[in-house]
């Protein structure tokens, strides 16, 4: 009986959370699907239409030009982000003044709980064409004010970097909390072999970190492959779609051309993308990440 009694106040504990799972997670995901071979526009009851939706996917060219984007911008971002979070871990790790090793917490993770909306209106204002503040020393030291975010060539790579200095701070954190698990038995051995901070940092910091850099790798590709803020905010997703992603596309062919089974199926796509990219990570990690 008292096993009972414990067993229906766990239920009850986690009940909250299975009726938002059920609610916000598994129901739209079934909807999700079922929607996607259907033509509906939230306005009118769903029409079958079988495979059509799945199939003018790979007739969309517009899809494949956002989807380029959202690639060229995940892949930008993984990497940097995660760079940038190690070197910063470890620059943070080899330094022993606690004022500088606080103020560059402060520095990189402060743009991670500020609210995206904030985040957008600064860079806009500092990146404007016309009166931003960065374009104006720009043109004071003698050359032409750039369209960071009007010029096609120079607009993704622009939300790339605003990517990264908003999102590298958890990177940095994260490294910065395995290094601190890495018995201490590794770097006296090293330093009394005569290891300098670089082999240190190579043969076995990063080594260690393996784990970590796993985390982050599966955080960031998820993270970045869904971007839509930034870019909605920034640009929407011009000029030309240089800057949309499909998580934008998906978005205006629900809500604005209200093509809710259309924009359904490319989600559809888009998960299971996503889901066997993460699969693929997870088996590839045997090869190159380390548990000892």
């Amino acid at each position: 009986m008292k096993k009972k009694k414990e067993n229906l106040t766990g239920y009850l504990f986690i009940l909250p959370a299975i009726i938002l799972f059920l609610f916000f997670v598994l129901i739209p995901v079934i909807a999700m699907v079922c929607l996607g071979f259907t033509k509906y526009n939230l306005f009118s009851a769903p029409q079958w239409t079988g495979f059509s939706n799945f199939a003018k996917i790979f007739t969309d060219g517009r899809l494949w030009t956002v989807t380029k984007n959202t690639i060229f911008l995940a892949f930008f971002s993984v990497i940097l982000n995660i760079v940038v979070g190690l070197f910063l871990a470890l620059l943070i790790a080899n330094k022993r003044s606690p004022v500088f090793n606080y103020l560059v917490r402060l520095f990189y993770f402060f743009p991670l709980i500020v609210a995206p909306v904030y985040i957008a209106v600064i860079w806009s204002n500092i990146l404007s064409a016309d009166g931003g503040l960065l374009n104006y020393y720009i043109q004071k030291i003698g050359f032409e004010a750039v369209g960071w975010l009007t010029d096609r060539k120079v607009a993704l790579k622009t939300i790339i970097g605003i990517e990264v200095w908003r999102l590298t701070g958890f990177a940095m954190l994260t490294f910065i909390a395995g290094i601190k698990n890495i018995s201490k038995d590794y770097f006296e051995a090293a330093s009394l072999d005569g290891a300098g901070v670089v082999q240190t940092a190579f043969y076995i910091t990063i080594p260690q970190l393996t784990p970590t850099i796993l985390l982050n790798l599966i955080m960031y590709v998820i993270t970045e492959l869904k971007t839509f803020d930034i870019p909605m905010l920034m640009t929407k997703g011009e000029p030309m779609d240089g800057t949309r992603t499909i998580a934008m596309y998906i978005y205006e062919t629900a809500f604005q051309k209200q093509d809710m089974g259309y924009a359904c199926a490319i989600s559809l796509f888009f998960v299971v993308g996503i889901m066997i990219l993460t699969c693929v990570q997870f088996i590839t990690s045997n090869r190159w990440v380390h548990y000892d």
